[in-house]
């Protein structure tokens, strides 16, 4: 009798360790996730409720859990972080947030995330550092411009005017600080330059301007 139990231990223990072993060199899957959806898009305005819902597959047996967030903490979260449907209410400040979900099974876990456009309703800042307002400039002579152009939703276009005729555009713009050579080629007298900036997705313009005076010279005669 007691060989029987002692072989009985002996084959209990030996297909436990085989489990055992099993779990540990099985390849383990992660879940399947499919891409985040919205019935109305990945745009909308500050204050809106979006609706956002995900499918996924376990390769594995067992439920799937699923966890939601905004970037730090941004917009409310309404309801449950751990469904498959997520409600998302809009921050009153424009900009780009991403919002994520985490699928896990009992081994592995899947992020996929999807970025929201909140479509900003202020007008670009824009603001002429230098040079600076009642500047006398010298005909002829490069002119360095400084300016600061920022929204939300980022700058799509820039304008630059002298007494209201555009001298140059801007495209393709990632930055908020700007810097443009300007060469003091125009009459003398006195000029206002204005910089003229369009937001992107809602289009929004914002300007700024000052008046400097340009000095004329003769090319070619020197001073006494």
């Amino acid at each position: 009798m007691k060989i029987k139990i002692i072989l009985f231990l002996i084959i209990t223990i030996v297909l436990f360790a085989c489990d055992a072993a099993e779990g540990l060199f099985t390849d383990r899957k992660a879940p399947n996730v499919n891409p985040i959806q919205s019935e109305i898009g990945f745009e909308v305005d500050p204050g809106d409720t979006l609706r956002l819902t995900v499918n996924a597959t376990n390769p594995e047996d067992g439920e799937l859990g699923y966890e939601w967030s905004a970037d730090n903490n941004a917009g409310t979260i309404i309801g449950s972080v751990n469904e498959t449907t997520f409600l998302w209410k809009a921050p009153l400040s424009g900009g780009t947030y991403r919002i994520s979900v985490k699928v896990s099974n009992d081994y592995k876990s899947t992020t996929n995330y999807v970025d929201v456009i909140v479509r900003s309703k202020l007008n670009p800042y824009v603001n002429i550092s230098a040079p600076t307002g009642g500047t006398y400039l010298i005909q002829f002579t490069p002119i360095i411009m400084e300016f600061e152009a920022v929204h939300n939703n980022g700058i799509a276009l820039i304008y630059i005017y002298i007494n209201d005729q555009k001298i140059d555009s801007l495209v393709g713009l990632t930055q908020t600080d700007y810097s443009y050579n300007w060469d003091v080629s125009a009459s003398s007298g006195d000029k206002e330059i204005k910089v003229v900036a369009i937001s992107k997705i809602t289009y929004k313009v914002g300007s700024d301007s000052i008046n400097v005076t340009i000095e004329g010279i003769i090319p070619g005669k020197s001073g006494d």
